[in-house]
């Protein structure tokens, strides 16, 4: 849950498809005859270039600064100049100056809808999410103008995600684009960050009821892909493509999901395609590399696990993997990467004999199998079943590498009789037996 004064994880490239929802509150036809005709901020223009947008809101404040600061104007023209100011220098990110403006228009007019609406808007961007809450409840209840009401109401979606009030949120979500049709494509397009990616399981009903956009599909389906139900999870990511068809995330846990059910080829298309469209997806990238290793395009394989290896640290297996694979490879094949070094690079990061650090000294040439072994049946209790099947897996196939048959069978059926059966471990170790057997 994102808490209040925590930021509100919204990428720098989406903030002005939401920020243009100010520019739509403070643009929107209004009765005042001086209103600047800036044009509607939901056109490609306004949202796709930040200097035509950051030159017309800079135009509002020189126009209504001498105006606002002349005490000529009527108290309703002040409050309607400080609500447009207001709205440029929250557009323009000068938030201080944004919310002395909106403060003063509430003070003139308490039931202002437009100007609490901006005022939470003021306040989503510095992560006050409970005082932005607050404000759109009494915009909403003002009496707002249906063109200003949709996007009101996607305000206060925001507002309920970040404070984890999930039913609420999808509720606003849905009433704003059934308000303002236009909505649907500003939601898709921050979707993501309003739905993905939340720890509750709540979601699971709200859409199991009402399914409201493709990333809510996308994230159901990933927390089921991660508990192992991949018919479901597959499901949900048909839905989520069928909404969005390059929602790359959602193409590569269906390839995922299909992996785990033995659809090799299948996961192979989905892997690829959702590469073709996101070529910077490394999920999708590790996912295929495991896939065309167990298709046998080891060469295909090795490359991707070096290509992990080298880009995360983290991941102290893709070195043993691609080590594997360079070694089944077509001779004169090699491995793009110096794997000693990666190697070397992740026992630098284990204390002691925590695992993975055994298998990783066998890579390295510093233990024997023996040690592995005893290594995989210590430590942690709760730990030590996955610790053996890994131990089976890559000593049996190197045992099978090194044409060792009855080793190689006897490790690869003790992988695949006690690994998970949602483990690589066990997919690979199950697809070189069956190799064997032919």
């Amino acid at each position: 849950m994102i808490g209040t004064g925590m930021p509100f994880p919204i990428s720098p490239q989406r903030l002005l498809l939401w920020l243009a929802v100010a520019a739509r509150l403070v643009l929107a036809p209004a009765a005042a005859a001086d209103e600047l005709p800036l044009g509607d901020p939901l056109d490609e223009r306004q949202l796709g270039d930040t200097a035509v947008n950051r030159d017309n809101m800079q135009d509002v404040v020189k126009t209504e600064t001498p105006r606002i600061e002349s005490g000529a104007l009527s108290t309703d023209d002040l409050r309607a100049a400080l609500t447009r100011r207001c709205a440029a220098y929250s557009l323009l990110r000068q938030l201080d100056r944004a919310s002395a403006d909106c403060d003063r228009a509430v003070q003139i007019a308490p039931g202002d809808g437009r100007a609490l609406a901006l005022r939470s808007h003021i306040a989503l961007q510095r992560a006050a999410f409970a005082p932005a809450l607050a404000d759109l409840d009494e915009a909403i209840g003002s009496g707002l103008p249906a063109d200003d009401l949709g996007y009101a109401y996607l305000l206060r979606a925001i507002a309920h995600q970040a404070l984890g009030d999930e039913a609420p949120a999808i509720a606003d979500l849905r009433q704003a684009m059934t308000i303002e049709p236009t909505l649907q494509k500003l939601y898709q397009d921050i979707g993501r960050e309003l739905l993905h990616g939340r720890p509750s399981d709540a979601l699971d009903e709200a859409l199991a009821a009402d399914p409201v956009t493709a990333y809510g599909y996308l994230d159901r389906g990933t927390r089921r892909l991660g508990r192992g139900q991949f018919d479901l999870a597959i499901a949900d990511f048909d839905a989520a493509v069928a909404r969005e068809p390059r929602l790359a995330e959602a193409l590569a846990g269906r390839g995922e999901a299909r992996y785990y059910k033995g659809d090799n080829d299948g996961a192979l298309v989905d892997l690829q395609q959702a590469l073709d469209i996101n070529p910077k997806l490394s999920s999708a990238a590790v996912a295929r590399a495991y896939a065309q290793y167990t298709a046998g395009d080891y060469a295909a394989a090795g490359a991707g696990f070096a290509q992990q290896a080298k880009a995360f640290l983290s991941d102290s297996y893709a070195p043993l993997w691609a080590d594997l694979a360079s070694r089944r490879a077509s001779a004169g094949i090699a491995a793009k990467v110096n794997l000693a070094h990666e190697i070397d690079r992740r026992l630098a990061r284990h204390d002691g004999n925590a695992w993975p650090r055994p298998l990783l000294q066998f890579f390295a040439g510093k233990i024997g199998s023996t040690a592995v072994v005893k290594a995989a049946k210590s430590g942690d209790p709760a730990r030590q079943t996955r610790q053996q099947c890994e131990a089976d897996f890559f000593l049996g196939t190197r045992a099978l590498i090194d044409r060792n048959m009855d080793t190689a069978r006897r490790l690869l059926q003790e992988a695949a009789d006690s690994c998970p059966p949602t483990t690589r471990e066990r997919i690979t170790a199950q697809t070189d037996l069956a190799r064997l057997a032919r």
